[in-house]
This record gives C-alpha cells, sequence and structure tokens, in this order.
C-alpha cells in the first residue's frame, strides 16, 4: 500500500512502524501494516512524501487502486521526543530495510553487511515520563506567540497572561516546552472572553503585547557598562572553557557570575530600564545554575546555548564595556546552528570543541570600537596554542585573521575546514551556500601552484557548485575530495582524518570522501543512506 504523508508529520514516522487503516469498500473494519520505505524526496505539488506500507493480503480482499485512510500512533517521552524501541538490537539492511535480523550477517537480497538499527536512526529510545500537556482550547494563538491565562495564587479572582512555547500538537492537546509548570492552574474555556475585555480598557492583550524579537534598546550610562564588565567575563570564561571540551569549572563560573551580578547598581540605569534589567539578569542567573549542575560536556552545550541567546539579549539592550563578538555556526546541534559571544575575531566554537574548534563566523560586534593603531583585548590566544599541542584537531586561525599574506600551511587549513563544513552538509542533504562555495573556491586558488591535481577546470566548476542541483554538486565535491585525500597522504593537514568510501556512490561506481568522525556520514546518499560505507584509511594529521 503507497500513502501520502503530509510535511508536517514526517518527524512522526519511520521505518518499521506500525499503520492502522480503514478502506471505503470494508466500513468500520481496521486494518494493520507496517512502513516499510520512506521515499527521500517530497512532492514539490503536494508537499507530501510517499510512504510504502507492508500489508498482509493474502485473501486478496485489498485491491489495486483503492482508497485507504491511515493512521499512525506515536509515544511522547517528557521532552516531546517520540519513544520507540521496537528495532531496538536489532540488525537491518542499509539497502533493504525490509531485510531484519536478530544478529549481524548479510543481506540476503543483496550481500551487504547489516548494520545496527540503531546506527540508521530507525530506532528512537528518550525519557519514558510523561510529557507535560495543556488542553488545545487554553491557548490563544497570535502569529509567533502562543499565550495562555492563569489563575493568581496569591489574588482571588486575577488571572495573569502569560507567553508560552509550545511543542507539538496531540489529539486535542499541546505539550508544552517552556513556560509552566505542572500544577498552574489555566482557563481552558472562556479565555477569548478575558482577552476581548483586556483590549475594550486599552490593556495588555494578547494583540496589544510586544512581540518577543522587538528588542527595547536602552541608553545606558559608561558606569553601568563598566559594571558589567565582570559579569560579561564571568560568561566568556564558560565559552572559552566549552571550546577546549571543559566543562568542570562551571560551578566556579557561577559564583563568579552571581558575585558580579551583586555588585552591579540598577540604579544607574533610567527608570524605565531598571525593571527589564533585573527582569533579565535574574533569568540569566537561573539558565547559569541550570548550566552549572550539567552532567556531561554535551549537556553543558545544550544548556550553554540557552544562556547565550540571553546574553546576546542583554547585551543588545544594555551594551558592553569590552569588544564582545557575536559568533555564530549554522552545524551545531545537527545543522540547527546556535550562537555565542566570545572575544577575538578567530572563532573560538564552544559547541564542537576540538571537534570543529574554528567552525562558524563572527556576526556582529559591541562594545568600543578600537581605532586602527590601538588593539583591542582578545582571549589569550597562549591557551589555544597550548590546547593544540594536546587536542592534535584544534585548528588556531588567529594568525589568519590577524594578517592579510597567509602562509600555504594556514591556506590549506581554511581549505580543510571548508571542505568539512560541505561534506557535513551533503551527508544532510544540503548544498552548500555561496559564501561557502566562495571561501573553498578561493583557497584552491591559492593552493593551485603547489598542487597540479588543482586546475583551473577545477576551480571554475567549484565556483558555481551552489547554482547546481544537489547530485551535480555532489558529483564536484568528489573530485574535490580526490585532490583533499592526496594532500592528507601527503601530511598536508594538521588534524586527523578519516578517509571513507561508499561502493554504492554514483550507481555503484563508488567514491571516496573525507571525514571528521569515526562512523560514517555518506555525503554521496545523505539521509537516504547515512551509514552506508566504511572507513578505509585514517590520516593522524601534522604538526607542521
Amino acid at each position: 500500500m503507497e500513502l501520502e504523508a503530509y510535511e508536517r508529520d514526517l518527524s512522526w514516522l519511520h521505518f518499521a512502524q506500525k499503520v492502522s487503516f480503514e478502506c471505503e469498500s470494508y466500513p468500520g473494519e481496521i486494518f494493520e501494516g507496517q512502513i516499510s520505505f520512506i521515499h527521500p524526496v517530497l512532492n514539490p505539488k503536494t508537499r507530501t512524501v510517499k510512504v510504502r506500507i507492508n500489508v498482509n493480503n493474502q485473501d486478496g480482499r485489498l485491491k489495486p487502486d483503492m482508497f485507504v485512510s491511515a493512521t499512525v500512533k506515536v509515544k511522547l517521552g517528557k521532552n516531546g521526543q517520540m519513544i520507540d524501541n521496537s528495532l531496538s538490537g536489532k540488525w537491518v539492511s542499509p539497502m533493504h530495510p525490509e531485510i531484519i535480523s536478530d544478529k549481524p550477517g548479510n543481506c540476503t537480497v543483496c550481500g551487504m553487511d547489516l548494520v545496527p538499527a540503531e546506527e540508521l536512526g530507525f530506532t528512537k529510545v528518550g525519557d519514558t515520563k510523561s510529557p507535560l500537556v495543556i488542553p488545545a482550547t487554553a491557548v490563544l494563538i497570535t502569529g509567533k506567540r502562543a499565550v495562555v491565562y492563569l489563575k493568581s495564587k496569591t489574588k482571588p479572582g486575577i488571572y495573569e497572561g502569560r507567553t508560552i512555547t509550545l511543542g507539538a500538537r496531540a489529539g486535542d492537546f499541546y505539550l508544552v516546552k517552556e513556560g509552566l509548570l505542572e500544577g498552574d492552574l489555566l482557563v481552558v474555556n472562556g479565555n477569548f472572553k478575558i482577552d476581548s475585555a483586556l483590549q475594550i480598557l486599552a490593556k495588555a492583550s494578547m494583540m496589544s503585547q510586544a512581540p518577543e524579537d522587538d528588542l527595547i534598546i536602552f541608553n545606558t550610562p559608561q558606569e553601568f557598562q563598566k559594571d558589567l564588565e565582570n559579569f560579561h567575563k564571568a560568561y566568556l570564561d564558560i565559552s572559552t572553557d566549552l571550546s577546549k571540551d571543559k566543562f568542570d569549572r562551571l560551578k566556579l563560573q557561577r559564583e563568579a557570575m552571581e558575585a558580579a551580578l551583586a555588585t552591579i547598581d540598577p540604579s544607574l540605569l533610567a527608570v524605565g530600564a531598571r525593571d527589564p534589567w533585573i527582569k533579565s539578569s535574574r533569568l540569566i542567573e537561573l539558565k547559569m545554575k541550570h548550566l552549572s549542575n550539567s552532567a556531561s560536556l554535551d549537556q553543558a552545550r545544550v544548556r550553554f546555548k540557552v544562556l547565550s541567546l540571553l546574553m546576546i539579549k542583554a547585551i543588545e539592550q544594555f551594551g558592553s564595556h569590552l569588544p564582545i563578538k557575536h559568533a555564530y555556526c549554522p552545524m551545531a546541534f545537527d545543522n540547527a546552528g546556535a550562537p555565542w559571544l566570545q572575544l577575538g575575531e578567530a572563532v573560538a566554537n564552544p559547541y564542537f570543541g576540538s571537534g570543529m574548534y574554528s567552525c562558524g563566523e563572527i556576526k556582529k560586534s559591541y562594545g568600543p570600537v578600537s581605532s586602527p593603531t590601538q588593539k583591542a583585548p582578545e582571549l589569550d590566544h597562549s591557551k589555544h596554542m597550548n590546547h593544540k599541542k594536546n587536542e592534535s584537531t584544534v585548528i588556531d586561525h588567529s594568525q589568519h585573521e590577524k594578517h592579510q599574506s597567509v602562509n600555504l600551511s594556514d591556506n590549506a587549513e581554511l581549505l580543510l575546514q571548508d571542505y568539512l563544513k560541505m561534506q557535513q552538509a551533503f551527508s544532510h542533504d544540503k548544498k552548500p551556500d555561496g559564501p561557502l562555495v566562495e571561501s573553498l573556491s578561493n583557497s584552491l586558488q591559492k593552493l593551485s601552484e603547489n598542487h597540479k591535481l588543482i586546475t583551473a577546470e577545477l576551480i571554475k566548476s567549484i565556483a558555481h557548485m551552489h547554482h547546481k542541483d544537489i547530485e551535480s554538486a555532489r558529483s564536484d565535491f568528489e573530485k574535490i575530495s580526490l585532490v583533499m585525500i592526496t594532500m592528507a597522504e601527503a601530511g598536508t593537514f594538521k588534524s586527523p582524518l578519516n578517509q571513507a568510501y561508499c561502493p554504492m556512490a554514483f550507481e555503484n561506481k563508488g567514491a571516496s570522501w573525507l571525514q571528521l568522525a569515526n562512523k560514517i556520514e555518506n555525503p554521496y546518499f545523505g539521509s537516504m543512506m547515512f551509514r552506508c560505507g566504511s572507513v578505509k584509511k585514517s590520516f593522524k594529521g601534522s604538526e607542521k
């Protein structure tokens, strides 16, 4: 059976999932099947994806071209994630997903090695605690905001409007990500009456509340901005530590931030800016406590993103006495992207650390602007250099940022970082954007005199990669990969790399590429066969 799934429902569908469906020919009768294949391409006209279902039809009651209506039920965890371990511990063929085994072996159809179902993304195991949900009737949705009215715990008969963050809708309920706690009493029916009464009285309502992204910028005095210096430094120390794969000083940094906040005098601000500052600083202090209790580096990085968003908003509103940079990495958290603040022009990525230390770009600058003859305060780059001796994947491009004339080694490292970003983009079915293509082309041009494989024809082809369809762009990526592998074999790069190979790429012609990860991240098939291939060779990296 073939179904059409809407784009919004794709996150809830996965291989081997049970599907219930009804057929017009047999009203009231429920049939069942299992998902055997989800088509990798979305139909741009219908905004749907074809989903193939295996159905037992031995009696022949289901006929070709019959219409059916199908339903999938999904169990959700505390954070709104899908919970399904039906294939946990199973082995699956990456080419023929209907071939499932309890142990390792070969596909009975094509002979490929079976791989753990977890590696193919077919199992999703999460926190089994129930999520926080509220009735859909309790929510007033306007634009990007969702507003609810809560019963006051201290004032009888008083209701408070609050903006919350919603998760997925599950039937007649919404999952709540942020803004409410279990036990809060909401208005379920009649919230429109409350909101309408507020509008008539010209008071704050869902229609009159300012959007959260409309930031009010306050003209803060220099004395107040100087008071913020130690507060900002406490945050910047966390950013530096995470970029070096460290998180063992979080409690000390929390104490430093709390001590700095205690010395800041809100009376220095204009009357209208005092309450916004107090609310902002209290929320930052709360998220800092949350961050300081992180049990792992990965958990700390997730919580650091939340803190960074608040810090960026605070600096936008109240300014900074330090020359702080607003940096952004588009590849953080599975390409969802994440921002942070740092000192210095050279990117020091807190989300990847030594994995991709220089991944990202500077988006904006805050604080006083230094004159050309003055050197703005920067992070201690000697610490980064010491870190590089211990972690061979750390690449320091501070010299490239400081000088227009860069040496051959610098160009090679810039080329590698652009190449790895491109490999990640293709493995997630995304074409590299124009700036990335331009940066890679420039690096190739600078290295062309020293590497015979870098021809003018190759550079010309690469320069237009972002204008081509994704399959043509992947073909160009293979050409770059051959050059990069040759350079890696010659010990050109400082970073340790893995040379991977997929025998099925380009209609079974096969193709190689370089990547940082030990597990396969296939740029030629992307999500269709993300783990197809094997690591053929590893390069330790050069200290030259």
